[in-house]
């Protein structure tokens, strides 16, 4: 009887061992090619990490002086430092090559075309850059440990990272609004001996009541639950670039009445304390039109003193201000930040 198993040719069972072995080592290859990437991309994170959390250091330290911008560079330097990217000998690699002269940068960010220039006036600094590395040319380039058996013996990353300090970028802005015409004298300097805001009409009126945003109408109702959730520490409601719905003229009584009661006099002793709020500045002119809506350039510190409601005993709701109070002045009056800064100093952002 013939046996009906047919038998392998001994040739044929050495050419089968052949291609499973190179098809094992293109799969480890490959395999080990993909560990690698991945370790590369974990090794990317860790630098924009390192990158972001420089910046961020570096720009609050910005003052518009000398001091402040030397600041920056070290304290982006040694902040992005303390990160570590990728591993070497089966331990995090430190970051230890951040140089404060080359690898981080202090100049201005324009927000209009989103591009950061290097240097300028100390007065025009709003943003720090820093740009960390694992790159050739620094000697630090990543070695494949197991991507090299498919000829990826190397890679190189560099990330990099922005922030704009100085100014505030965004800040928990009070609703009340108030346009650089309003607020700045003749020169160009701000009105730090007192400073009136009329809400009478759109002949006279230097400020106006909003909403902080275009979805809601500045209604009374809407502005008084603003003003009775206003803190100056809590987080942003407002941002510079952004768009504001503003009125004035009517609405003095219900508001002004809400300000006096939950800021100004809230045992209702009759006695008005100061408080320090943040006005959204507008880019528009003298007097305000209200029912519009105009863009946020910056913010100012004021330290709101009085209320004057039509119905105060002797008042003229005609001729009166609306609040009375002197702005915060601290600190060089005008420079290029988030926005444009007048002593207002805000939390640092990251823009690229």
């Amino acid at each position: 009887m013939l046996d009906a198993r047919k038998k392998t040719n001994p040739d044929e069972r050495g050419a089968i061992a052949i291609i499973v072995a190179l098809t094992l080592m293109t799969l480890i290859g490959f395999a080990a090619l993909a560990m690698d990437i991945g370790r590369f991309r974990v090794a990317a994170s860790e630098l924009q990490s390192a990158s972001d959390s420089g910046a961020l250091a570096g720009a609050w330290q910005l003052n518009a002086a000398a001091d402040g911008e030397m600041a920056a560079r070290t304290y982006g330097s040694d902040f992005a430092e303390k990160h570590t990217a990728d591993y070497e000998a089966g331990q995090p690699k430190p970051i230890d090559d951040v140089d404060p002269n080359t690898d981080v940068k202090t100049g201005n960010w324009d927000f209009a075309s989103r591009v950061f220039e290097e240097g300028g006036a100390l007065e025009d600094m709003n943003a720090v850059e820093v740009t960390t590395y694992r790159h050739a040319d620094k000697g630090t380039a990543m070695p494949g440990w197991l991507g090299g058996l498919m000829g990826y013996n190397q890679a190189n990353e560099v990330r990099r990272a922005v922030a704009v300090g100085l100014g505030p970028g965004c800040l928990n802005g009070f609703p009340l609004t108030i346009p650089e015409c309003a607020m700045l004298n003749p020169d160009g300097s701000p009105k730090c001996d007192g400073t009136e805001i009329k809400l009478s009409n759109d002949i006279v009126d230097n400020g106006g009541l909003t909403s902080l945003n275009t979805e809601n109408a500045a209604s009374v109702n809407y502005v008084r639950n603003l003003i009775e959730g206003y803190g100056a520490s809590k987080e942003c409601n407002t941002s510079v670039d952004d768009d504001i719905k503003v009125m004035n003229g009517n609405p003095k009584q219900p508001v002004g009445q809400t300000i006096r009661d939950v800021l100004l006099d809230p045992d209702g002793d009759g006695v008005e304390e100061q408080v320090l709020v943040y006005l959204p500045i507008i880019d528009t002119p003298c007097p305000v039109k209200f029912n519009q809506i105009h863009h946020v350039t910056g913010y100012i510190g004021f330290w709101l003193q009085h209320v004057n409601l039509p119905n105060d005993p002797g008042g003229d709701p005609a001729t009166d201000p609306f609040v009375t109070g002197v702005l915060e002045c601290s600190g060089p009056p005008v420079g290029q930040a988030g926005g444009k800064w007048y002593g207002t100093k805000g939390k640092p952002r990251l823009v690229y």
